[in-house]
């Protein structure tokens, strides 16, 4: 357990009572349908021979550590909740330093115990940037851009999610900078 702990930080402590726990059916089902395509002969660089991937694989994988996910993706919705919640409280001196390049219409913030009671589809419909969804709120997707200084407060809680999370992260940045952003502007 020694070597374990050493080379462990708060997340995976978090989470790693949950591993084994089961989630529910209906999760477990959802899931494995949304990775349906793996299902087959997986050949890896490096590796000799082809893993043979099943549905029963995927279903006991899930079994055992979907739960596990699900809550690593709740300490995550929480502490981008929490960098809101705190934002919002200063939003005035957050706002201040950027208030010719940002527009942020203070009425349509959601209160910070709106956010809390929010999905975690509702929270990213929200945030991520697609002005033609009916969830998206400019003004809450600024405030959280100005908020990085309130991430940054809280060290390594904050920067051990993103290197947790950093795959998701570069897909979802990547997305919107070049999809939203870059395609638009110079591929159209």
């Amino acid at each position: 357990m020694g070597g374990f702990l050493s080379n462990s930080d708060f997340f995976t402590l978090d989470v790693a009572d949950a591993i084994g726990s089961a989630a529910s059916s209906e999760d477990v089902t959802a899931f494995v349908a949304s990775v349906s395509d793996l299902v087959g002969k997986l050949k890896i660089d490096g590796i000799d021979g082809e893993l043979e991937i099943t549905e029963e694989l995927i279903t006991a994988t899930a079994n055992k550590f979907l739960k596990a996910v699900q809550s690593a993706g709740e300490i995550y919705r929480h502490i981008a909740k929490d960098v809101y919640a705190q934002a919002f409280e200063k939003k005035d001196a957050l706002c201040e330093p950027y208030a010719s390049v940002i527009d942020i219409d203070y009425a349509q913030l959601p209160s910070p115990e709106t956010v809390n009671g929010w999905t975690a589809d509702q929270f990213v419909n929200a945030l991520r940037h697609d002005p033609n969804h009916a969830e998206f709120n400019s003004s809450f997707r600024q405030l959280l851009h100005v908020g990085y200084k309130i991430a940054a407060q809280m060290g390594d809680r904050y920067l051990n999610m993103l290197v947790e999370c950093e795959e998701s992260i570069s897909r979802n940045v990547t997305e919107n900078l070049y999809e939203r952003h870059l395609k638009p502007l110079f591929l159209s």
